[in-house]
């Protein structure tokens, strides 16, 4: 498990015993806003010609190294220089109004381009709003982030505002990987509050990006890290060096090694300014090197839709592009430590960027006044729960272990419940010479299994099969498992097995055999968490809890149901549909380990589930009649603040109608919203001595939330690097007329019953097991619709958590 140490009974696990209860003074990253009651927002709708980028429009022509777009723009509009601030969606808000300008009046405001060029911006005006519109807020943050975007004071990556950035490696770093950067900065948004009002919400952080060198020199490192060239390329912005002005362009799919005969005439005809004249492709590679243009010759694809190809001598990489795909372990390490800020000196840099702020001309003009000083708000740490496991003596009569830590270990302990044995054990390789590495590895498997209390393991049948033959060779009574040699066999592998048997599971090869040898190297620990994989996916449980939440003490039978719906890389403009997934259980009854659970295919970033009603109607009908639930407690992921008022009027409906259509109607229904998609922080302690709230610790104060009657953050796990993140939770919908804070020591409990982890989660379990399913669902539901309906009624007949 991931609880480290041997304690044991009370107090077991990591941190050696439960955080003192009772209330804690919290320091946040909040700071308070005044002078905002007479301000009025007027906003400008900006056209651009067609040919200007978006990142043009930002970067060159109003937030460039001296900001004289956005200088001759204002000028035009007759408002003073620093009173605009300029959003994404080419709106441009200010706190001053135009001079002798009306609703819908235009003026024209000349700059100069990337290129050189002179560019004609057109300027409409359209209305004034006052803060109490919902739409103000958003404009308010365009405005204070002005300050710094104006002049070049902070480069912009995604929505972080950053500071110079520094190399990440140092020369006495062995990684063969492309240069990379670390950029500091923060980023700032507008909170509501009921006793402060609107607070500026400061949140510091760091991210890798890459630093600005010659693509040749960062495809030869891709080479020397063994990366894989189009998951490094595909996508890079690149800028041309060969023209009198930068142009940014887009690296296609096609590189490096031309894909087809008509890649290559293409990329050999293709003609490109180059020293005061147009040249072709093969031209410049025979008068620059001397040599003709073939397969090998490095060139690649910059617009698929033009056919566009460059050399890659004439382009470099653009700094400031976040790269995800880190391939060595020691890179993943360096990169987290670089990148995680502790809690004191995270605090310490927001209160830097707000007295930075606070002296700004742009705020002192417009009369509004940003105290530095944060504001310090209330919290109380809950009791932790009493979770019940089994221990070793367990298995010959019954002995009950009770841990109450936020994380714990299962050195000595068993599974709470344990799945039906398997009839035969398969274990699966793409090579017949790693047959007998893979039954040796089986072997350990049973082994720890067994000693981690999932008995009858030994009797049970085994065989290897070849990948390859997974479809023909497995039943649906069988547990398989798959030792993947290459990460993208893990979808063709799963999208077999998934609707075919009891339980699979996937091992990285590398992590239990080594390559050259051949030779086993797992370790125990790995085995312990395969085991709670495969536990749960049999219907087994992990651990209970002791006690009874008092939400949930008038109630015979409490069923809780975490929903999540999770969107393509691209959100809605990517055209891959969103995937809506539904899990639910009874927590406290813990003889009862099966898992029911519900999918949906929406529309490319849809969040608001429209066949919500069906999911639930569905996942209603499984559960067993003799114990029809008496509460559901519906938690709801990735809700935003802005969607509260979409969810309670499209969904909730659709929920208490599939209530009453199963016959449920004496049913309660409780709805509770939990996002992390905030940037609020809080630290305890004090001086130089901040650090993380204990696991545990709720934030309600009216200082920090707007209605604490059903608003809070909550600390349900233990910060192990970093800054730890609080959830947001809202009751959108309450039928049980509940105390609050039975909805707060409700949802942390929750937290302790993910079942494939020893550690309070940060989400409620049901919510956790919702996200896993919503991921997993990307594998299936895909294709005809004929076919993704009869995938579904194939994976939701399933009565345990077959995807974890």
């Amino acid at each position: 498990g991931r609880g480290g140490g041997r304690g044991g009974g009370r107090g077991g696990g990591r941190g050696g015993r439960a955080p003192k209860a009772g209330p804690v003074k919290l320091r946040t990253n909040l700071f308070p806003l005044t002078g905002l009651d007479h301000l009025r927002l007027h906003l400008f709708q900006l056209e651009f010609p067609a040919h200007v980028s978006s990142s043009q429009r930002r970067f060159q022509l109003l937030c460039g190294a001296d900001a004289a777009g956005g200088l001759a723009l204002a000028s035009a509009l007759g408002i003073p220089p620093h009173s605009w601030g300029y959003s994404g969606s080419d709106a441009l808000p200010s706190w001053a109004p135009p001079s002798e300008m009306r609703a819908g009046d235009t003026v024209t405001a000349e700059m100069a381009g990337t290129d050189g060029q002179p560019v004609e911006v057109h300027a409409t005006y359209q209305k004034a709003v006052a803060l109490s519109e919902p739409a103000a807020r958003m404009h308010l943050e365009v405005l204070l982030r002005g300050p710094f975007e104006r002049g070049g004071k902070r480069t912009r990556v995604g929505r972080l505002l950053c500071r110079e950035p520094t190399p990440l490696f140092s020369e006495s770093d062995r990684f063969p990987l492309p240069p990379l950067s670390l950029l500091r900065g923060h980023r700032q948004s507008v909170r509501p509050t009921r006793d402060l009002g609107l607070v500026l919400n400061v949140d510091v952080g760091a991210t890798v990006a890459t630093s600005r060198t010659s693509l040749y020199e960062y495809i030869a490192a891709l080479r020397a890290s063994h990366s894989r060239m189009d998951a490094g390329l595909a996508g890079l912005r690149v800028g041309t060096t060969h023209m009198p002005y930068e142009r940014k362009l887009t690296l296609d799919s096609r590189h490096a090694a031309l894909r087809s005969p008509d890649d290559m005439k293409r990329a050999r005809d293709h003609t490109f300014q180059y020293e005061g004249g147009k040249v072709a492709v093969h031209e410049y590679f025979r008068r620059a090197y001397n040599v003709e243009v073939d397969g090998n010759t490095p060139i690649v694809c910059v617009n698929a839709s033009k056919n566009t190809w460059l050399p890659i001598t004439v382009l470099d990489v653009l700094p400031g592009q976040r790269r995800r795909r880190l391939e060595t372990p020691g890179v993943v390490q360096k990169v987290l430590k670089a990148t995680a800020v502790r809690p004191a000196d995270r605090l310490s840099h927001a209160q830097h960027t707000a007295e930075e702020l606070a002296n700004s001309q742009s705020l002192t003009e417009a009369g509004v006044r940003l105290n530095p000083t944060p504001v310090h708000a209330q919290g109380n740490v809950l009791p932790c729960p009493a979770i019940s496991i089994r221990t070793a003596r367990g298995a010959s009569g019954g002995g009950m272990d009770t841990v109450q830590a936020p994380s714990y270990n299962m050195f000595g302990r068993h599974m709470m419940a344990t799945g039906r044995a398997p009839r035969r054990l398969v274990i699966a390789h793409k090579s017949e010479k790693m047959r007998g590495a893979c039954e040796d590895l089986l072997d350990r498997i049973v082994d720890r299994f067994e000693g981690l209390g999932l008995l009858g393991w030994r009797s049970a049948e085994r065989a290897f099969v070849k990948c390859g033959q997974l479809a023909r060779e497995v039943t649906g009574d069988d547990v398989v498992f798959v030792v993947l040699s290459a990460a993208d066999e893990y979808k063709e592998v799963k999208n077999v097995l998934d609707v075919r048997v009891r339980a699979s599971q996937c091992m990285q090869g590398k992590k239990v055999v080594d390559g050259r040898s051949g030779r086993l190297q797992v370790q125990d620990t790995y085995l312990d968490k395969v085991c709670l994989k495969v536990n749960a996916k049999l219907g087994g449980l992990t651990v209970s809890l002791t006690d009874t939440p008092a939400l949930f003490e008038p109630f015979p039978h409490v069923l809780a149901v975490g929903m999540d719906v999770t969107h393509a890389g691209g959100g809605g403009g990517s055209g891959v549909a969103s995937k809506a997934a539904m899990v639910g259980w009874y927590p406290m009854e813990a003889g009862d380990g099966r898992v029911f659970s519900s999918l949906s295919r929406n529309r490319p970033g849809e969040e608001v589930t429209p066949k919500v009603g069906a999911m639930f109607s569905r996942l209603l009908g499984r559960l067993p009649r003799d114990r029809p639930p008496s509460l559901v407690l519906y938690l709801r992921d990735g809700v935003g603040e802005q969607m509260y008022d979409s969810v309670l009027e499209r969904e909730v409906p659709q929920l208490r109608g599939a209530l009453n259509a199963n016959g449920m109607t004496e049913a309660k229904l409780l709805m509770v919203l939990a996002t992390k998609r905030h940037h609020f922080r809080a630290a305890k302690g004090s001086g130089a001595e901040w650090e993380n709230p204990d696991a545990g610790t709720v934030c309600a104060d009216g200082r920090v939330v707007e209605c604490p009657e059903k608003t809070f953050y909550l600390y349900s796990h233990e910060g192990r690097l970093g800054t730890s993140k609080p959830v947001l939770y809202h009751v959108l919908h309450d039928e049980v007329d509940a105390d609050i804070a039975h909805v707060q020591q409700a949802v942390y409990w929750l937290a302790y019953l993910h079942r494939r982890a020893t550690c309070a989660t940060s989400l409620p379990a049901p919510v956790y097991a919702a996200h896993l399913l919503a991921d997993r669902a990307a594998l299936h539901l895909e294709g005809r619709a004929q076919e993704v309906e009869r995938r579904i009624e194939m994976l939701e007949a399933q009565e345990a958590a077959w995807w974890f």
